[in-house]
């Protein structure tokens, strides 16, 4: 019994392919796709070489990374969820306050003549826009990035000492 990459499976053909659906090739030494060294960290078609072509300093993948950075932070300061807590009840409270400006006398009567809508809609008032205070006050903190999670980025530098 051989090892040839099947492990068993003697149903795709015997081509070496190491898998039951024939997903791994063997790529062997006089394969002409198979690099002949290591890549030349000169080459400057070479995509893993900064500034391939363009004349950067910096590879384009660095860019993009700093760019998604940028719009990840900005977005989980869109989507806090005081932001959303805080607009929903500003505008639902609008709404029942402007109904209990138009309340009848039938609907205070039944009330024991308190304008609930007008309370209840002044209070979800108050309270989306506390919401929207403390949003303003205590704005969310994107998450570090990789750089600065790593101690490579703004402000690194030795512990401070105490």
């Amino acid at each position: 019994m051989t090892n040839d990459g099947n492990s068993g499976n003697e149903g795709n053909g015997g081509d070496g392919a190491g898998g039951p659906h024939g997903a791994h090739e063997y790529r062997g030494p006089s394969d002409p796709r198979t690099p002949s060294g290591p890549p030349d960290p000169a080459d400057p078609a070479d995509p893993g070489v900064p500034g391939a072509g363009k004349g950067d300093p910096e590879p384009d993948w660095r860019e993009e990374e700093r760019d998604l950075e940028e719009r990840s932070a900005s977005a989980a300061r869109l989507f806090d969820i005081r932001r959303v807590i805080g607009v929903l009840f500003v505008v639902y409270g609008l709404l029942v306050t402007i109904a209990g400006f138009f309340v009848s006398d039938a609907d205070l009567a039944k009330a024991q003549d308190v304008n609930i809508n007008l309370w209840a809609g002044l209070s979800m008032l108050v309270l989306g826009l506390l919401f929207l205070l403390w949003l303003r006050l205590s704005p969310t903190v994107p998450p570090p990035s990789r750089r600065e999670a790593e101690g490579g980025g703004p402000g690194a530098g030795p512990p401070a000492e105490g």
